[in-house]
């Protein structure tokens, strides 16, 4: 009987000492750009048609099984200055194939005068001067 009146003992000590739950980190800012991509040729002759693509900063993101474009544009920017973003597209999802030259704000990547797939874009920031 003292046997099992130590154990009881014993456990309400433990779980008195036991660690209170930790607290709450504020969260992690999010970093990323939005993407306008025109998904027609500029020679087609009609309106422009655009989507708009978010894309994780410093993270290669894929746009699925490829999406035919003629020009990408950086249009807006969360938790970054928007005018140190550099970015450049990829025609495959491992962003190994070249797709277009570095792209910024200001200099949008005119891609062709036709549609192009385009499998990943990667973003990053630029040092500023």
């Amino acid at each position: 009987m003292f046997a099992h009146i130590a154990i009881a003992a014993m456990l309400a000590a433990l779980s008195a000492a036991a660690p209170a739950a930790a607290p709450k980190r504020a969260s992690t800012p999010h970093y990323d750009v939005t993407l306008q991509v025109r998904l027609d040729a500029p020679v087609n002759g009609g309106p422009a048609v655009y989507e708009s693509k978010p894309v994780a900063i410093n993270l290669l993101t894929s746009f699925g099984n490829g999406t035919s474009a003629s020009q990408i544009r950086i249009t807006n920017a969360t938790n970054v200055n928007i005018d140190r973003v550099e970015c450049r597209a990829f025609k495959d999802a491992a962003g190994v194939v070249p797709g277009s030259a570095a792209f910024t704000k200001a200099d949008f990547a005119f891609l062709s005068t036709n549609v192009v797939s385009i499998e990943s874009v990667l973003c990053y920031v630029t040092e500023g001067s």
